[in-house]
C-alpha cells in the first residue's frame, strides 16, 4: 500500500480572491460549475470540522488486494491530502505573498482562474500516475458540497467521502478505489477523520489529520487522538500535517524559543502510546516564502503509528517526496517496501540462546582445541563447527517451538490419551523442552533488543521483540541519494 499526504493552500476563495471573474462565471450554469471546480481545486485540505456531518458515495462494492492513499497538508490558505498504496504524500499551496499555501509538491495558481485550477489537475494527475494511488484524501478543501463528486470523476476513483467546510474553514474528501480495499469511516472532527481500513484479511486503523496552528484547537484535536487512541487495539497509523515538530533540527530560519513547543508536541504523541515513523529524504516537509526567498523551512508533516503497526507492516517506510507546485513536500507511505536480502553476506554472530544448549560447551572446547596455536584459526574452526552444529541440532528457534506446541496439542487431543502412561510421559518431556525453547526465545530477543535488564524474570518477549523491529526499521537503508536522485534498485 502507498499513502501519500499532500498539503495544498490555495485561494481564500473564489469571491475573495477575484468578485468580477467570480461573477462571471456566476451568469450561466456552466459557470457555476466553474466556480466550485475553483474552490474545490484552490484550496483543498484533507480534514473536515467538527458539527460536520460527512457524505459517502460510490459506484462499486467490490475489494481488491492492494490499498494506497495520497494525503495533502494545509498551510495558510488551504490544503490538499493524497492516499497511495503504499507511500503518503504531503502537498500545500502556497504563495510567495503568503496568500496561499501550495499542496505539497504543488504550487497554486495566486489568480484563482481557470488556469490555475488546471494546473492544479495536471499536478495531481500527475502525481497519481507516479505513485498510483488507490485513495486520496484532500484537506481543508475550502469547498462546497457535493465536490468530493466531481473530484472522483476527475481523478478517476469510484468512491469518495466527504466532509463539508464550515464557512470559509475546513472541509476534507477522501477518494479510494473500491477494488483496491475497503474503508470504513469510524468517526471525523474538523480536525480528524479516523477509518478503518481492510484488504483481504488484514485490518489495520488509519487516522489522517490537520491540526490547527491554534492552541485550543490543537487540544482539542489532541484530546479527540487520545479518547480515540483508548479504544483500539489494532495496528494503527496517524499521518497528517501536525503544525508541530518534534526537535530544534526540524526548524531552520527562526531563532525563537520553541522548546515547550516541542516538549508539548512529544507529550501529546507519548500519551497515546504512538511513536515516528521516521522518514527517507528531506528533512522539511513545509517552506515559507517571502518575496520570492526561503524564510523559514520546517518538519510540520509525519507519520505516527502504535507498536502493533510496528509488526503488521515491518518494511513501513515514509520518503520525503520532490517539493513541486507547493510549499509542502509530499510524503510518500510505503508499507510494502521490499528490500533485498543478501544471506550469504550476513555477518556470523554469537548466540547468547546457544549456551542453554547441553551440547555447545562440547562442541566448543573440541573446536577450540583442533587449533589452539593460532588463535585466528580457532575462531574460523569454531565458526564453522557452530554454524554446522546448529544447522543439525539446535535449529530455528520458533520453528522448534511450533513444532513443539503442536506435538503436544496433538497428544492432548489423541483418543488414547487418558490411558496411555507413554503418552502423558511424552507431554512431560516435550513441555520441558517447549519451557526451554520459550527461554531460549527470550535471550534472544533480548540480546537483539540491547537492553540489559529484565524485570524479575519476567518474560518480555513481545517488548524485546517490538524494540528490536522498530530499531531495525530505523537501520534498514532502502537507498541512496545520489546527486538529486533516490536511488532504490538493487
Amino acid at each position: 500500500m502507498k499513502l501519500a499526504s499532500t498539503d495544498r493552500r490555495l485561494i481564500r476563495s473564489v469571491e475573495g480572491s477575484s468578485r468580477a471573474n467570480a461573477s462571471n462565471l456566476a451568469k450561466s450554469s456552466e459557470g457555476e460549475v466553474r466556480r466550485k471546480s475553483v474552490e474545490i481545486f484552490k484550496s483543498p485540505k484533507l480534514f473536515a470540522r467538527r458539527g460536520e456531518q460527512g457524505g459517502m458515495s460510490g459506484s462499486k462494492n467490490s475489494w481488491g488486494k492492494s490499498q494506497r492513499v495520497v494525503m495533502e497538508p494545509e498551510m495558510e490558505v488551504s490544503k490538499k491530502m493524497e492516499f497511495q498504496g503504499d507511500i503518503a504524500m504531503e502537498v500545500d499551496n502556497v504563495n510567495s505573498e503568503s496568500d496561499f499555501q501550495i499542496t505539497r509538491g504543488f504550487v497554486a495558481d495566486q489568480s484563482g482562474s481557470e488556469q490555475g485550477n488546471n494546473n492544479f489537475i495536471r499536478n495531481c494527475r500527475e502525481l497519481i500516475r507516479e505513485e498510483n494511488p488507490t485513495m486520496i484524501c484532500l484537506l481543508e478543501t475550502k469547498a462546497k458540497t457535493c465536490t468530493g463528486s466531481l473530484l472522483q470523476k476527475k481523478l478517476k476513483f469510484d468512491m469518495h467521502f466527504e466532509v463539508p467546510t464550515q464557512g470559509l474553514r475546513g472541509g476534507m474528501i477522501l477518494l479510494w478505489n473500491s477494488s483496491s480495499h475497503e474503508v470504513i469511516i469510524r468517526q471525523h472532527t474538523d480536525q480528524v477523520i479516523h477509518c478503518e481500513i481492510k484488504e483481504d484479511d488484514r485490518r489495520w486503523l488509519l487516522s489522517t489529520v490537520y491540526i490547527q496552528p491554534h492552541s485550543l484547537k490543537k487540544e482539542e484535536a489532541w484530546e479527540n487522538i487520545y479518547a480515540y487512541s483508548t479504544t483500539i487495539d489494532q495496528p494503527w497509523m496517524i499521518v497528517g500535517d501536525f503544525n508541530d515538530f518534534a526537535t530544534l533540527e526540524e526548524r531552520l530560519g527562526s531563532n525563537s524559543d520553541c522548546m515547550d513547543r516541542i516538549i508539548k508536541f512529544r507529550d501529546h504523541w507519548n500519551r497515546c502510546n504512538l511513536m515516528d515513523a521516521g522518514y527517507v529524504g528531506s528533512k522539511f516537509t513545509w517552506t515559507r516564502y517571502l518575496h520570492g526567498r526561503v524564510i523559514l523551512q520546517e518538519r510540520l508533516d509525519r507519520l505516527l503509528h502504535n507498536m502493533e503497526m510496528v509488526d503488521f507492516f515491518l518494511n513501513l517506510r515514509v520518503v520525503t517526496l520532490t517539493r513541486v507546485y507547493s510549499d509542502h513536500n509530499p510524503i510518500l507511505i510505503n508499507t510494502n517496501l521490499e528490500i533485498p536480502v543478501d544471506k550469504e553476506r550476513r555477518p556470523f554472530r554469537f548466540e547468547a540462546a546457544w549456551l542453554t544448549h547441553e551440547d555447545f560447551n562440547r562442541i566448543f572446547s573440541v573446536a577450540w582445541d583442533k587449533n589452539k596455536e593460532s588463535l585466528v584459526d580457532a575462531v574460523e574452526e569454531n565458526k564453522k563447527a557452530i554454524i554446522e552444529w546448529k544447522e543439525s541440532s539446535f535449529g530455528n528457534i520458533f520453528k522448534r517451538k511450533r513444532n513443539l506446541l503442536k506435538r503436544i496439542q496433538g497428544i492432548q487431543r489423541s483418543a488414547h490419551y487418558f490411558n496411555s502412561v507413554n503418552l502423558q510421559e511424552l507431554e512431560k518431556t516435550l513441555d520441558a523442552d517447549y519451557q526451554r525453547v520459550l527461554e531460549q526465545e527470550e535471550i534472544f530477543w533480548l540480546q537483539k533488543s540491547r537492553l540489559d535488564w529484565i524485570l524479575n524474570g519476567e518474560r518480555n518477549t513481545e517488548f524485546f521483540h517490538l524494540t528490536t523491529m522498530a530499531r531495525r526499521k530505523f537501520n534498514k537503508i532502502v537507498g541512496l541519494y545520489i546527486g538529486s536522485d533516490w536511488i532504490t534498485e538493487k
